[in-house]
């Protein structure tokens, strides 16, 4: 038991006293007030609160999963649409390429670049080792382009262009009419970086021992060192 004393009179006094019984003053209890345990009812209100906030905290891997379910057909067909894209990009990078054995150059004649399809009008087969043409085309028959000679190719550049002249001279006995010329212009690595075309004569045609000169031009480019010059076409 606490004995309680009065803080006026400092006296001791009953342990149920509201009042001093020496000098009449209020007595203020002292006792240390006890923390009422909580009832079921608090208990129950506390595990609902935690309840809750672990279904807050699961709300969106539940979203996540029914959108997944909902939404599964479309997801797929998006990653296949993907796949083919990819694909269809790398095929056609492949068939852009020129198809000869280490060529990165662009395929612009057939599956080739101009430095390794053959030279004969309309052909797109592959030149063969060592020549301008392709098999079909080596056989002594087939002489027109061997008629029409190409001369040695200068190149110069002015303000603007990069520029190759040159002739053609026909050495047949046939008259050759809409001569047409390519240029590939070249970097010193023997790499494409540009390329032209022109008819050396159109409809006036080239007589047999007849020279005509020809220009062909691209954008200034300081790292051109050099342009091959073929015929591609005549009548």
């Amino acid at each position: 038991m606490i004995a309680i004393y009065c803080r006026k009179c400092g006296k001791p006094l009953p342990d149920d006293a509201a009042f001093c019984v020496h000098c009449g003053a209020k007595v203020v209890s002292t006792r240390p007030q006890e923390t009422p345990k909580p009832s079921g009812g608090a208990d129950l209100h506390s595990r609902a609160d935690a309840l809750r906030s672990a279904c807050a905290r699961s709300e969106p891997l539940q979203k996540a999963q029914v959108f997944l379910r909902r939404k599964w057909p479309v997801v797929l067909l998006a990653a296949i649409l993907l796949l083919i894209v990819i694909a269809g990009t790398a095929v056609y990078w492949n068939n852009t390429r020129c198809a000869y054995s280490g060529c990165s150059n662009k395929a612009e004649y057939g599956r080739y670049c101009a430095r390794h399809v053959c030279l004969a009008a309309g052909c797109t087969n592959p030149r063969t080792a060592g020549s301008s043409y392709c098999y079909a085309h080596q056989a002594p028959t087939y002489s027109a382009i061997v008629d029409l000679d190409i001369g040695p190719v200068d190149l110069s550049t002015n303000s603007s262009y990069t520029i190759a002249t040159g002739t053609v001279t026909n050495n047949g006995s046939h008259t050759y009419t809409f001569v047409k010329v390519k240029g590939t212009f070249e970097d010193s690595s023997g790499t494409v970086v540009d390329t032209d075309w022109t008819y050396v004569v159109g409809s006036e045609g080239l007589a047999p021992g007849e020279t005509k000169s020809y220009r062909l031009s691209v954008p200034k480019d300081y790292t051109i060192r050099s342009c091959t010059v073929s015929i591609l076409d005549y009548d």
